[in-house]
């Protein structure tokens, strides 16, 4: 029940201000490169891509603690490891970029910016 939670939280944050809920506390917002809108979609597609591996790390210490498959769990490790690297490791890019964007960003085609409105 928790993740359903915490993408609702996302969802409503998005729907309603236009930002995650933790954008929206830091005064800043999602855009698309040149100051152009985010569609509802594309922020839920940046949330997925940058915190989606923590779906599958739980997964993978589910099974292990629920005994499961080996073959469950290393899959279950794996896309958590490869979201990992998109998600977290991904922000690295963002001391390569111009304009500070991690691979999330690259991605999903948007930018974070200071809200300064």
């Amino acid at each position: 029940i928790e993740r359903e939670a915490l993408a609702l939280w996302v969802a409503l944050g998005l729907f309603l201000t236009g930002s995650t809920p933790g954008q929206w506390m830091m005064r800043t917002v999602l855009r698309r490169p040149g100051d152009l809108p985010v569609s509802k979609l594309r922020g839920l597609v940046r949330f997925a891509l940058q915190h989606g591996w923590l779906a599958f790390a739980s997964f993978a210490v589910a099974g292990v603690y629920r005994s499961e498959s080996t073959t469950l769990v290393l899959g279950a490790a794996v896309g958590a490891g490869l979201g990992l690297i998109v998600g977290v490791l991904g922000s690295a890019a963002a001391f390569f970029t111009t304009k500070r964007r991690t691979l999330v960003d690259i991605l999903s085609g948007t930018e974070v910016l200071v809200d300064v409105r």
